[in-house]
């Protein structure tokens, strides 16, 4: 997130628009307000602070706290840029986010740039407002990004599941390590996506395929019970039993 705090006090104190062409080096330091930009284009820009270094390119925002200090290493770049003061929240990180819609945000920096030049009545009411709006449509596009992403973990999840509903030594608690996350976080994403958690699918994965399976008349139910991962028939019967309504003997005679 840009700001993970939305609780800021924001003031527009200069807007400039850039172009470099040639390679150019600047140092930057102990600045005292934030910097937000967007990149037209970028063929070779660096940022170098707290000996990270961030590589940017075109159709990019990006933003600069206040009090770093950085070199900016740049060249055939189109950028516009808004200067302003903060109050709420104190950062030491360089953010870069590359919008879907790049488009959108980049008639907002173009407006905002001619209001601050302009300079009409009322132009720093105007220049804030904007300032807040570009914020906004980053907030909201970071956020469904993330739904987004948590979506396509448990989606992940569930391809897993579905995969390996039929081996008896697979279990959901398998799914979190393999896919780099926290077992509670894997449950509750999963949960807001299928409406049910990991075990519960995992189940209902394995009695389809059972289902399937007794359909066939080709295999007794241990067989069934071992090729859908049950640990033996007998449980495998009091699941079936209680997800279906009958006893895998009587299904589907």
């Amino acid at each position: 997130m840009f700001f993970e705090n939305d609780n800021v006090a924001l003031r527009v104190i200069d807007v400039l628009s850039f172009e470099q062409k040639k390679k150019v080096v600047s140092r930057n330091s102990n600045r005292p307000f934030y910097a937000l930009s967007y990149r037209k284009k970028a063929t070779n820009t660096v940022f170098e602070y707290d000996n990270q270094c961030i590589s940017v390119s075109g159709k990019s925002i990006v933003l600069v706290p206040a009090q770093l200090d950085y070199i900016r290493t740049a060249e055939n770049e189109t950028m516009t840029v808004v200067h302003f003061l903060m109050v709420g929240e104190h950062s030491r990180e360089i953010k870069v986010f590359y919008p879907a819609l790049y488009e959108q945000y980049e008639k907002c920096f173009d407006e905002i740039l001619r209001v601050w030049n302009n300079k009409e009545e009322g132009y720093k009411f105007k220049c804030n407002e904007l300032l807040y709006q570009l914020l906004y449509m980053i907030r909201r596009e970071e956020v469904e990004s993330e739904q987004g992403r948590l979506f396509c973990l448990a989606d992940r999840a569930a391809r897993m599941i579905e995969r390996e509903a039929s081996s008896s030594e697979f279990s959901v608690s398998l799914i979190a390590p393999r896919l780099n996350v926290s077992g509670t976080y894997l449950r509750k994403k999963f949960q807001e996506k299928y409406g049910m958690s990991p075990q519960q699918y995992l189940t209902e994965v394995r009695i389809e395929l059972a289902r399937s399976l007794l359909k066939t008349k080709y295999f007794s139910v241990k067989e069934v019970a071992r090729r859908c991962g049950f640990e033996n028939e007998k449980y495998f019967s009091t699941v079936f039993k209680e997800k279906v309504g009958i006893s895998p003997k009587f299904f589907d005679v």
